[in-house]
């Protein structure tokens, strides 16, 4: 993992990226908790979103930039 990807994931960063509603972001997360078998909170990286997902740091970047724009 580069230093630039420890940056953590929160729930609003998923809806963001999936356009889901709140409650199912909170899911989505738990569920990379699970299969990561992360524990602590605020542990969840990019990294981990991204190799989640099947995506790029780009893309993942690229859609929260998208969604500030829209705010």
């Amino acid at each position: 993992m580069s230093m630039q990807n420890e940056i953590f994931v929160h729930a609003k960063n998923i809806r963001q990226l999936k356009n889901c509603c709140e409650t199912t972001s909170y899911r989505i997360l738990s569920t990379i908790k699970q299969t990561y078998g992360i524990t602590g909170t605020k542990k969840v990286t990019v990294d981990h979103v991204c190799h989640f997902f099947g995506i790029t740091v780009a893309q993942y970047r690229e859609s929260q930039k998208i969604a500030k724009k829209e705010e």
